[in-house]
């Protein structure tokens, strides 16, 4: 298993910032955390998306989403509610 970054205590602080849990496929997506902590591997290891453990699912599915919440300004929410 990965190790992970977000602690319960922050991850209370961001749930409530991210959009609906939902697959927009008609499949199951990865849980917003699953998919946060790889985002979070890529900023801590500055590695390429590619390059992503498995761990953490595909490197897509994470690429993809942090290009959606980019999209939207949830990352900048998010940073807002940290720094508070």
């Amino acid at each position: 298993m990965a190790r992970t970054i977000l602690t319960d205590a922050i991850w209370e602080k961001i749930e409530p910032l991210l959009p609906p849990q939902s697959g927009c496929w008609g499949r199951p997506s990865k849980s917003h955390r699953f998919v946060l902590e790889g985002i979070l591997w890529i900023f801590r290891t500055g590695a390429p998306w590619r390059d992503l453990p498995e761990e953490y699912g595909p490197w897509s599915s994470c690429y993809n989403r942090f290009n959606r919440w980019s999209a939207k300004g949830i990352w900048q929410t998010i940073w807002q509610a940290l720094q508070r």
